[in-house]
């Protein structure tokens, strides 16, 4: 675990979530990029050294899961936990936020509304599997 400087709740969180990649990476996790090469060719130009920093703490703070697949190279799917699903408020009020401060943003209202439902259903749908997971695994 990383050195806490206080126990303020605001800070326990950005100590997991704190920098800009790794709400990236929760981002495109929820637009169906699961693996490394995925999510390195997303827009922003994250270095692999950075992703890989980003993925192994993301893990570790049990945001994340990943899972190893057969196949040439060794491909490794990350998901999303229930955990990394409960970050899906603070995304929408951070582009919520940004549109209405920030003049450079290029998303218009109804673009990000638009976003906006397709990452609560996609939330949904990776909840939905993570029970289906968790019932197979008591049965």
């Amino acid at each position: 675990m990383r050195e806490r400087k206080s126990n303020c709740p605001i800070h326990a969180g950005l100590t997991i979530f704190g920098d800009a990649w790794t709400l990236i990476v929760v981002r495109d996790l929820l637009r169906g990029r699961n693996t490394f090469k995925e999510l390195a060719a997303g827009t922003e130009g994250i270095a692999t050294n950075v992703l890989a920093d980003r993925l192994a703490r993301l893990e570790e703070d049990g945001v994340v899961t990943k899972k190893h697949l057969p196949g040439r190279g060794n491909p490794t799917r990350y998901e999303l936990t229930e955990k990394g699903l409960d970050l899906v408020p603070i995304l929408i009020a951070i582009a919520e936020w940004s549109l209405k401060h920030d003049a450079h943003t290029d998303a218009t209202r109804e673009l990000a509304r638009r976003r906006k439902r397709e990452v609560l259903k996609a939330a949904a749908e990776i909840r939905r599997r993570l029970r289906e997971k968790e019932q197979k695994e008591a049965a």
